[in-house]
């Protein structure tokens, strides 16, 4: 939580709980138990085969938009 709040300082952790949640509902990452810390279990997230695969296929859909907004860019400096 803390590196993801260097890159969103404007985000709380609910706010990331509220997205790891809906990855685990779709399928994309699962969640296990660590030990105890003197407090309660704690719960950590993993990313799945099709989490994998989902992220692979975003990848490939930015590099596209990427190429995209690049060309854009070289036509308009012409």
């Amino acid at each position: 939580m803390q590196k993801m709040a260097e890159y969103f300082p404007d985000n709380d952790n609910s706010s990331i709980y509220v997205i790891l949640r809906r990855l685990k509902a779709e399928g994309y990452a699962e969640v296990y138990e660590g030990s105890e810390s003197g407090g309660p279990v704690r719960k950590y997230y993993r990313i799945t085969p099709k989490g994998t695969d989902y992220l692979k296929m975003k990848m490939e859909e930015w590099a596209m938009i990427n190429r995209i907004v690049e060309e854009f860019g070289l036509k308009a400096g012409e």
